[in-house]
């Protein structure tokens, strides 16, 4: 060997460094152990061996065999064991096995051990694994419980996987960044910074801890249990069928879309312009989505037939449902008007020219408060502000007349029956006909004047239309 060889003995590194660079690292008629510190075996070429007669034994520290044909060897049937530590193998065809009586290859791993291999041909034998973290170049696995000692960063194409009924712990000061797909089928605690930038799946729990942070940039598919107690971040999709539960003290921001059969329950904050929905989501005890109404207050004047609104009309909000609280703030080209808190408005000087609208708030025990806008309506600056009459008794055979209409104006009339033209009925004036018993008329004038803005306005409607008497 032109390496190290302790024989007869035992090799013990418990601190500092122990480095060969040649063929070996060879402890014959002992054991190889690891508590702290490295042992270290570079192989000449490509090859490097850490071979101990008897066992192989990682408990803290770092073992490393390294090159395309390294590999860690022990020759008790108790194989290489791990039980702290990190112990690496690397190289296209690295091993990690035991040449005992058995001659059966064998990883015995537990405690909070790393194990780094290089993917290839037999890179790792049958592994006793009961916990851990084992990683090559194409996956990293969680068993058991393991605690992150330092930062890891994955590449795009390798996964991470925790197993189930296994435990990964990030603790405060520990970043885990993972590029690639990442698949939770036990329990994540964060109390450091976990980001998420593959394809990710949560089928366990992630248990986010007061001062902790997750980020989620691409999908992720939460099938279990996400709890923050401290900050999360969703930059992507979350397509939640599981729950998410934001404690008091904690905070979800949200700049994607959540959303899927499940619940999000919120304690502490929501922020963020995304979109958040489920099956329920309460925030503080008031369910946000779904909302039990879907409405969009109609800006509408309270005046019949839909008239050109001017100085002085009456416009009113419909469309607020009932057993619902409204709160109303007008708008006048999309700035709140200072006092316009009703329900109505009366068109004032300072709203010519401008487009008016309104939102609706409305409130409920149980539910949160929600704003709704009105779409916004024009105030023609050069519209005329008239009031048309309708002169006359309310009788058949008798004439009612149209009156108001502003001088200088072209003016056309439209008779109106209980809100409805009447056909043919465009004169200034009309003879009340059988037809009309019984019935409220109106008219509807428009004017024109070049120049100006068309203007349409309607009367007020006359009592109901009485019969002719009866001849004697």
């Amino acid at each position: 060997y032109d390496g190290i060889v302790v024989t007869g003995g035992n090799s013990v590194v418990s601190g500092g460094t122990i480095s060969a660079k040649g063929t070996a690292v060879k402890v014959s008629g002992g054991t190889a152990t690891v508590s702290g510190g490295e042992l270290n075996a570079t192989g000449a070429n490509d090859s490097a061996t850490v071979r101990g007669d008897g066992a192989v034994s990682v408990t803290g520290g770092t073992l490393t065999a390294k090159g395309d044909y390294a590999s860690v060897l022990a020759g008790s049937p108790a194989g290489v064991v791990a039980s702290g530590g990190t112990l690496q193998v690397s190289g296209a065809y690295g091993k990690v096995f035991d040449r005992g009586p058995a001659s059966n290859p064998k990883l015995v791993v537990n405690g909070n051990t790393t194990v780094r291999t290089k993917a290839g041909d037999a890179s790792l034998p049958d592994i006793d694994m009961a916990s851990g973290l084992l990683y090559d170049t194409a996956s990293y696995t969680v068993y058991g419980t393991y605690t992150m000692a330092q930062d890891i960063q994955t590449d795009s194409d390798q996964s991470f996987t925790i197993n189930p009924g296994a435990t990964l712990t990030v603790p405060v000061g520990v970043q885990l960044t993972i590029e690639g797909p990442f698949a939770n089928n036990g329990t994540l605690i964060v109390a450091g910074a976990v980001k998420l930038s593959g394809q990710d799946a949560n089928n366990g729990a992630i248990t986010v801890a007061a001062g902790g942070t997750l980020v989620n940039i691409d999908p992720l598919a939460n099938n279990g249990a996400i709890t923050i107690a401290g900050a999360a971040k969703n930059y992507g999709v979350i397509a939640n069928a599981g729950t998410i539960d934001v404690a008091a003290g904690g905070s979800l921001y949200n700049s994607g879309t959540i959303d899927g059969g499940g619940t999000v329950t919120v304690w502490g904050e929501l922020a963020g312009t995304g979109t958040t929905k489920g099956a329920v989501v309460t925030v503080n005890g008031q369910q946000t989505y779904p909302y039990p109404v879907a409405i969009t207050p109609t800006l509408k004047i309270a005046t019949p037939g839909g008239d050109t609104p001017t100085k002085g009309t009456k416009l009113s909000i419909t469309g607020v449902p009932a057993g619902w609280t409204a709160a109303y703030q007008w708008l006048r080209d999309g700035k709140a008007i200072g006092q316009a808190t009703k329900a109505t408005r009366v068109v004032a000087k300072a709203d010519l020219g401008h487009k008016l609208s309104a939102t609706v708030t409305l409130s409920k025990p149980d539910y949160a408060a929600k704003a709704f806008a009105t779409t916004a309506l024009s105030i023609s600056k050069t519209a005329v502000a008239f009031t048309p009459k309708v002169k006359g008794t309310a009788k058949q055979g008798k004439t009612l007349k149209a009156s108001g209409a502003p001088k200088g104006w072209k003016a056309k009339y439209q008779w109106l029956r209980d809100g409805k033209a009447i056909k043919k009925a465009t004169k200034s004036s009309r003879k009340l006909a059988k037809a009309d018993v019984g019935h409220k008329l109106s008219v509807r004038v428009t004017v024109t004047k070049k120049g100006k803005t068309k203007t349409v306005k309607t009367s007020q409607a006359t009592k109901a239309v009485k019969a002719k008497a009866a001849k004697s």
